[in-house]
This record gives structure tokens, sequence and C-alpha cells, in this order.
């Protein structure tokens, strides 16, 4: 029922995918996912149906794991998100920060400053 045709990835045939959960070498949690899927969507899913004993901290992933939703979902649980960004620069344009501008020196720079007062 999941598989589907994805020529990224399998040319013309259909497949899935496999999104997994691994704290120190150990696979403890999986899902299969059709490949029209996004895997961002499965993180929280992951975490917080983790039935091991191995507790989570912190969850790291690619660039297939960032979504606006993840950052709240995962703080929600006390679950740190820290995903692997591929370019930093370009990730960097996004970056905003709560303090004076004045204070960050250095190769990456908040492109602004949240106005706290709107909370």
């Amino acid at each position: 029922m999941k598989s589907r045709y994805s020529k990224k990835y399998f040319g013309d045939s259909p497949g899935i995918s496999v999104v997994s959960l691994v704290a120190n070498h150990v696979p403890i949690n999986a899902r299969l996912i059709g490949c029209n899927e996004h895997e961002s969507h499965f993180a929280f899913d992951l975490v917080y149906n983790n039935t091991s004993q191995i507790k989570i901290d912190m969850l790291t992933g690619d660039n297939h794991t960032v979504n606006q939703i993840n950052y709240v979902a995962l703080d929600a649980i006390d679950i740190e998100f820290v995903p692997s960004i591929k370019n930093i620069r370009e990730a960097s344009a996004f970056l905003y920060c709560t303090r004076d501008l004045d204070i960050y020196k250095g190769l990456i720079s908040p492109k602004g400053k949240v106005d706290l007062a709107l909370n």
C-alpha cells in the first residue's frame, strides 16, 4: 500500500523507504514510508513512540528532518532538535536572535532580531 513510483530512487519501479531512529549505534525504532512522503513528518513520531529503555535527549538528522514544526513539537517533549545543516551559509540567511546584533561576530551572524514584545 505504501509503495510508490519514484524516478529519483527507483527509476520506473515502485518502492518504499525506511526511516529509523538510531541511538548510540543501536536502531531503536523504524517506520516504513512511501517515497512520496517527507521524512521530517515522522521525526516526532519516531522519538515519541520510543518503547526502548534508551532515553533520547537530542535528535539530529540531515536536511530531510528539518521543518518548522519539529522544533516546536520536539521541544514540547524536552527533546533538543539539532539538525545537521548541509549549507550553513544558505541557512544563516534565515537566522534570527533575541539579543543585540552587535554582539555576534564571526563568519555566521543573525539576519535580524526577534521582537520579543510581540509575544
